[in-house]
């Protein structure tokens, strides 16, 4: 009789996830972040998105990946570039699949050595180790703020 030898393979919890979800961020891995989601996974942006230019939701790897090459590509020309997050707190739920994320995103302009900070809350719906649903709470005034930092100014 042959016998199995590999351990059966377990997938990431949701505080993993959320780990690789920062760890993608920081590193703007567009690619890293999409395959976190599901296939046809969800990201949305309920409060004010559409004030800060975003849709009001992106659906599907595809979609993800595509619009976060080019948010973090414009971040990237303008100097603006993630740091790291802090003052983060995460709330397991009585559903297993959800977790919500408290956090503050420090980024910098590296041309001025401004820095910045962006508080988030996320909800996160996650099962079977790919995220199937993602909530992005935020200020989008806050947001329109940072996003000019690096700007060249209108004249």
């Amino acid at each position: 009789m042959i016998r199995a030898t590999t351990a059966a393979r377990t997938a990431p919890s949701p505080r993993e996830v959320f780990e690789r979800v920062r760890r993608s961020v920081v590193a703007r891995d567009a690619d890293g972040f999409a395959d976190l989601f599901a296939p046809d996974g969800i990201m949305e942006f309920p409060f004010g998105g559409a004030a800060a230019g975003l849709p009001l939701f992106l659906e599907g790897r595809k979609q993800i990946r595509d619009h976060l090459a080019a948010v973090w590509g414009k971040a990237r020309q303008s100097g603006r570039r993630v740091l790291g997050y802090d003052a983060v707190v995460l709330h397991e739920t009585t559903d297993a699949e959800v977790i919500i994320a408290e956090f503050d995103l420090q980024g910098e302009v590296r041309a001025t050595g401004e820095t910045y900070q962006l508080p988030y809350v996320h909800v996160y719906r996650i099962r079977d180790g790919a995220i199937v649903s993602m909530r992005d709470y935020f200020s989008s005034e806050r947001l329109t703020e940072v996003l000019r930092l690096g700007a060249p100014a209108e004249g």
